[in-house]
């Protein structure tokens, strides 16, 4: 007699995006109702010890030339990301492991304002915050579509 397996349970992940982190959690509906199969803290870029600046991207781009900005910005846009995918693939990984499959992810989000140039940003406070913001939300929405999470 064949056995039957069971289909895996279909799993949702959730952020909630900060400077340089992200909570994430994941959930599941059950008879009972929803239930968190997992949580934890996804740095975005590299661990303590690190310099403040290498969080606070958009506040240490302040410090440089337009075309070091430029490039400084990219490379943290880039470590995150990588850095991103490496802990989706571990999550969905452990997942998939206790029987559940990631379909979606979801981004608690701010109303994002109209882009703006690097230029205008870092002459702004107010624009820097912001930009952080919406860079650390892109990584993980990116991450995620990398994954192929809708």
């Amino acid at each position: 007699m064949a056995s039957v397996e069971t289909p895996p349970r279909v799993a949702a992940l959730g952020f909630s995006v900060h400077t340089g982190w992200a909570a994430l959690v994941a959930v599941s509906r059950f008879a009972s109702g929803p239930t968190v199969l997992d949580r934890r803290r996804v740095d975005l870029l590299p661990v303590p010890p690190r310099p403040r600046q290498e969080t606070y991207v958009f506040h240490a781009a302040r410090e440089l030339s337009l075309g070091e900005a430029e490039r400084f910005v990219r490379k943290a846009e880039a470590v995150a990301r990588a850095t991103a995918q490496e802990a989706l693939r571990a999550t969905v990984a452990d997942l998939r492991t206790a029987g559940h499959r990631v379909g979606v992810s979801a981004i608690i989000t701010a109303r994002e304002g109209p882009r703006r140039s690097l230029e205008e940003i870092l002459q702004s406070h107010t624009l820097v915050h912001a930009a952080e913001g919406a860079m650390f939300r892109a990584v993980i929405r990116g991450a995620s579509e990398d994954l192929g999470l809708d």
